[in-house]
């Protein structure tokens, strides 16, 4: 046969040839598909991952400051019911509102709900039974809002009811504790009193003590005499100089109380950050404020001890000027 005068046309090999270019076409093809699809798909499941635990995380961290909120609201309410019992008259008015709170604020939050709940149960029966009532009082508030911090609407807001602190209050200041609520007050009240009757005391011993140095100065400025008006200047400068150094040293030796030295601290303070909005319009300090604000403190200072807190030396020493 005469190959060379075959027919051309589609034989059974280049049918084969096709057929297998067209598989390899069709399952490259279907390979570049499943890499497009891959990165895809595994890039949906992450970004829905991460969303779900940053739900979790956010519904985590809304119970834990929905817990802490209300532990720490409670401990105020039970702080303000002794603070009142342990406060003098003036410093319950409603001037002196915000201060109060201020203080009471910042004792639980320097101290810790955790340590004043431990501290409260171990000091004695009166304390003990307070840190129980916010114990379960919190536990009951939790429970009650156990729907609302499970949901997955996060605009659903855990909320405590008027009611819940109603009656938390009602159970500190119950009758059974009034008498323990009076005597710890009718104590801090005392040595709050002592602490201010010493400063005011002290206060006019120096008014005393300076007038009396002044006038001594001015007595023996009157009677010095000289050979000339030169030496005679320069004596009266040193007796008056003397007279300050003597003022001077009593109040930088004599005792100073704590109340005392919170109110020294305070106005050096005041003096140096306007901020603390305890300068009065004509630009003296507003001794009325600097002496609320010391008042409440040392207030919450001798309650806390009295509720079985102890106030390390380093607190008491940045008030010492000794």
């Amino acid at each position: 046969m005469n190959i060379k005068n075959k027919p051309r046309g589609i034989t059974s090999g280049s049918l084969f040839f096709e057929a297998v270019q067209s598989a390899r076409r069709e399952e490259i093809v279907k390979g570049l598909k499943e890499l497009e699809y891959q990165p895809v798909y595994e890039s949906a499941v992450a970004s829905n991952l991460y969303d779900q635990i940053a739900n979790r995380n956010k519904m985590t961290k809304r119970r834990q400051d929905f817990s802490n909120s209300v532990r720490n609201g409670l401990i105020f309410e039970a702080l303000n019911i002794l603070f009142e019992a342990s406060a003098s008259y003036p410093m319950m008015s409603e001037d002196n509102r915000t201060i109060r709170n201020k203080v009471i604020s910042n004792f639980i939050e320097q101290t810790g709900s955790d340590k004043i709940l431990s501290t409260l149960s171990k000091t004695n029966a009166f304390t003990a039974q307070i840190a129980k009532y916010v114990t379960e009082t919190h536990k009951a508030i939790m429970e009650d809002n156990e729907e609302a911090l499970k949901s997955n609407d996060l605009d659903e807001e855990p909320k405590v009811s008027p009611d819940d602190t109603e009656t938390f209050v009602d159970k500190v200041n119950s009758d059974e504790n009034k008498e323990e609520i009076q005597d710890i007050g009718d104590s801090v009240k005392t040595h709050v009193a002592n602490g201010i009757e010493q400063f005011i005391i002290a206060n006019i011993e120096d008014k005393e003590h300076i007038k009396d140095v002044l006038q001594n100065v001015e007595d023996k400025v009157a009677t010095i005499q000289a050979a000339n008006a030169e030496e005679e200047e320069e004596i009266k400068e040193s007796t008056i100089q003397r007279g300050k150094l003597q003022i001077k040293k009593r109040l930088d030796t004599r005792k100073v109380g704590l109340y005392e030295a919170m109110v020294r601290d305070l106005s050096k303070k005041a003096l140096a950050n306007p901020g603390y909005g305890m300068i009065t319009e004509s630009g003296t300090l507003d001794m009325y404020k600097i002496t609320a604000a010391c008042e409440a403190t040392l207030t919450m200072m001798v309650l806390s001890e009295a509720l079985g807190f102890y106030i390390p030396n380093d607190i008491q020493k940045q008030y010492d000027y000794r």
